[in-house]
């Protein structure tokens, strides 16, 4: 649930930690949410990297970004065909991001 409210609804790790004590009577501190990602991202590596080879092999991709704030200014890419879509946030907004996701 942590992880769908952070990344669907964008709700930082204070709100998160708020919301759940709030609403479950269950303390969860920041560092704990921070911990708990890591975890899920090693989790989903397979699952990236089929991502990543389903994107390499398609002859159109699209790609957008946009301002993101992730404990300081970055910038968030998707990268998407009819498929499957990334998502990846980047301190660049620059030409070597799409070199380093799809090469």
């Amino acid at each position: 649930m942590v992880t769908y409210l952070c990344y669907t609804h964008a709700i930082i790790y204070e709100r998160l930690s708020l919301l759940f004590s709030q609403v479950f009577g269950l303390e969860i501190w920041q560092g704990a949410i921070a911990n708990l990602f890591e975890i899920v991202e090693t989790c989903l590596d397979d699952r990236v990297s089929e991502i990543l080879k389903r994107l390499q092999r398609s002859k159109l991709i699209a790609t957008d970004r946009t301002g993101a704030i992730n404990g300081q200014n970055q910038w968030e890419w998707v990268f998407q065909n009819e498929q499957v879509y990334l998502y990846v946030i980047r301190p660049s907004r620059g030409a070597v991001v799409i070199n380093q996701v799809l090469l």
